[in-house]
């Protein structure tokens, strides 16, 4: 992180943490059914990711973070991912299967529910950005510039590089392709502010270091949707001029 010597120190933490993260939940999947991809490989890369990003996460952020001379001990923070994030994956799981009833009134409920996660998935950055009030304010306009850019410049990054392995190395059909290029270049916001939550005092402000993940997560998902909406867009186009 110590490279972006141009951006706050906590911005440099953040973009890292974010960098780590595994790929998106709900979006990426339903982005890549927009685009008419293969959403089979997106569930496929999502459960994956998630799943090995649980047991990851904490070795490579502890390994990253040595740079900065800020020493994390992966062990404890392995052991809470498991609790706050694999452990209740897996109960409700269990719980669909061996309850036939839970499954019929989720499934009749299904639209409440899932307004309901969504909402208390957005409280978690506001409430990560409500601790660290003053030092929001006290930003310039230049570093929330440079905040945008650097947040632009990865996900874009992400794009041409999963784009160029997919289509280059891997020679992959054009709905697995969409699937790889979207999933493997979106990146989790939830995950990214429960580790923050067990960040030490020493790397700052928690809101300073959320609001690159959150910028960050805001732009991929309006990248890609504007990518995702030109491309029905160019196919139409491309129909009309052969039949011309």
């Amino acid at each position: 992180p110590t490279r972006l010597r141009f951006l706050p120190a906590e911005f440099q933490v953040g973009f890292l943490l974010f960098c780590s993260m595994p790929t998106t939940i709900n979006s990426g999947v339903a982005l890549v059914g927009t685009g008419r991809g293969n959403v089979a490989m997106a569930l496929l890369l999502t459960l994956a990711s998630n799943l090995l990003g649980v047991f990851t996460v904490p070795f490579s952020l502890s390994l990253l973070l040595q740079v900065s001379d800020v020493r994390i001990d992966a062990s404890p923070l392995l052991a809470k991912l498991l609790m706050m994030i694999l452990l209740p994956l897996l109960l409700g799981k269990a719980a669909r299967d061996w309850s036939p009833r839970l499954r019929e009134r989720l499934k009749q409920r299904k639209q409440l529910v899932s307004n309901g996660s969504s909402l208390l998935l957005c409280l978690i950055p506001w409430m990560k950005l409500s601790q660290s009030e003053a030092a929001l304010r006290s930003l310039s306009g230049s570093e929330c510039a440079a905040l945008f850019a650097c947040g632009a410049g990865v996900h874009a990054v992400y794009l041409a590089f999963n784009f160029g392995a997919a289509h280059c190395l891997l020679g992959t059909p054009l709905a697995i392709k969409k699937a790889i290029v979207i999933m493997g270049s979106q990146k989790t916001l939830p995950m990214a502010m429960t580790v923050l939550s067990f960040f030490p005092p020493s790397l700052g402000e928690p809101g300073l270091i959320a609001l690159p993940c959150i910028v960050s997560h805001l732009l991929q998902i309006f990248a890609d949707a504007f990518l995702v909406a030109r491309q029905p867009r160019c196919r139409r186009d491309a129909a009309e001029i052969e039949i011309a």
